[in-house]
């Protein structure tokens, strides 16, 4: 509903808490090979990252002070603990992407261009959708 494409045009990976889990040759994850079948097989053009407020996992780790890599198969990264879960919400869609960048299926995508990455974040109460911007360092309305 958010993209407004039509069946087929998307091929959708969901998460808990959105987390990408760290490429690992050796164990291999189901989200690993869909990331590898989508890139690889499919050969799509852009990978977005849709994290979102209230997200149980972001709010988990601010109000616990613990790591997000406590939630199976994360990262390994620590949720800026500043009492501004939007703002926590929006580093962990971005710490997303830097996952994904070391799969060894993406990064020659990334570097040869024909594979964009984008971080995108739901604000649930206000139903906007915002999207990250690296030129301005943050995230703005679609």
């Amino acid at each position: 509903m958010l993209t407004a494409v039509r069946p087929g045009d998307l091929y959708e990976l969901r998460t808990r808490g959105g987390v990408v889990p760290p490429y690992d040759a050796k164990t291999p994850t189901g989200e690993s090979r869909t990331i590898a079948y989508a890139v690889d097989e499919l050969g799509v053009a852009d990978i977005v990252v849709c994290g979102h407020s209230d997200c149980d996992v972001v709010t988990a780790a601010m109000h616990d002070n613990r790591r997000v890599s406590g939630v199976t198969g994360c990262a390994e990264e620590s949720v800026p603990l500043s009492g501004d879960v939007i703002a926590a919400g929006h580093w962990h869609a971005l710490t997303q992407l830097d996952a994904l960048s070391n799969y060894p299926c993406v990064a020659p995508r990334l570097a040869d261009r024909s594979l964009r990455l984008h971080a995108w974040f739901h604000e649930l109460d206000t139903g906007a959708t915002l999207a990250h911007h690296p030129r301005a360092s943050t995230f703005l309305p679609l």
